[in-house]
């Protein structure tokens, strides 16, 4: 079984980290591609700051920050490590809270390795934009073929690779290391 990971803040509050606005250093993070040029590290990135009236936000911090650049919590990659993911490019990053001045350096910035071919276009529901079912292909029911995926246990979905897709071993990993932020959406069940 494969899942889409994700995390939704309405299910679980948190700081938001602003992802999308630093300097990516010129390389697409979502590609599964190794970077080619050597990125400068540590990769500093922002909270928000702190609104105790958005219900989606809470004190703590996130196991996951997904945007331009992927934040994983060092506990998260703990656990990935344990369910035997091994694609995973990391680099070192801080990310500041401007409400206390201070820097968390528990987190990694992310490259997942490895795009896959392995939606069943057959029995998926989708919208593919420009007449190749590679990238950008936006999905109302997502059907992942099992033989297709390989027996990889997190990749990038090559068909529309904004899309983290896990296998049950992780889901698992990830669980029993007490990590209880994230989502494990069934592809069927989510839109992309």
């Amino acid at each position: 079984m494969y899942y889409v990971l994700g995390r939704l803040y309405a299910a679980h509050p948190a700081r938001f980290c602003d992802t999308d606005r630093n300097d990516a250093q010129g390389v697409w993070w979502d590609d599964g591609q190794v970077f080619t040029k050597p990125i400068r590290t540590p990769l500093e990135l922002r909270l928000e700051p702190y609104d105790p009236i958005n219900p989606d936000m809470s004190p703590a911090m996130a196991s996951l920050y997904d945007g331009r650049v992927p934040l994983y919590s060092d506990a998260l990659l703990a656990a990935l490590k344990v369910a035997g993911v091994d694609n995973l490019d990391t680099y070192e990053a801080r990310i500041f809270d401007p409400d206390t001045g201070t820097w968390h350096t528990d987190y990694k910035a992310v490259n997942v390795i490895g795009m896959v071919s392995a939606a069943d276009m057959a029995k998926s529901v989708a919208t593919v934009h420009d007449g190749i079912p590679l990238v950008d292909v936006s999905f109302d029911r997502l059907v992942i073929d099992p033989r297709k995926a390989h027996g990889f246990l997190m990749f990038r979905l090559a068909e529309n690779n904004s899309a983290v897709i896990v296998h049950e071993q992780v889901k698992q990993a990830v669980l029993a290391a007490g990590i209880r932020d994230l989502e494990f959406f069934r592809p069927e069940n989510i839109a992309l």
